[in-house]
């Protein structure tokens, strides 16, 4: 039985740093697009500008569509 929670552990460690992994890369590619997307509008690159923007949207919905969960989760064990 400890082994078979060894292994459990073991992969549940694995997923919560990909999940690590994962909203790391979201939260730079978020950073990173605003960035760009200011620099496009600057330099007045409007159609640019937009997709950038999007992107980092995207990005930050994903940032929070990953946390949520996890944050509900946590919230609602205790009941």
């Amino acid at each position: 039985m400890a082994r078979c929670r060894t292994m459990q552990d073991e992969t549940d460690a694995s997923r919560s740093n990909d999940r690590t992994q994962t909203e790391d890369a979201l939260r730079y590619i978020a950073e990173m697009a605003a960035q760009l997307a200011s620099l496009a509008g600057e330099t007045r690159l409007p159609m640019l500008t937009y997709f950038l923007n999007m992107a980092r949207v995207e990005a930050e919905m994903q940032i929070h569509e990953r946390v949520a969960p996890t944050v509900f989760a946590r919230t609602t064990r205790g009941r």
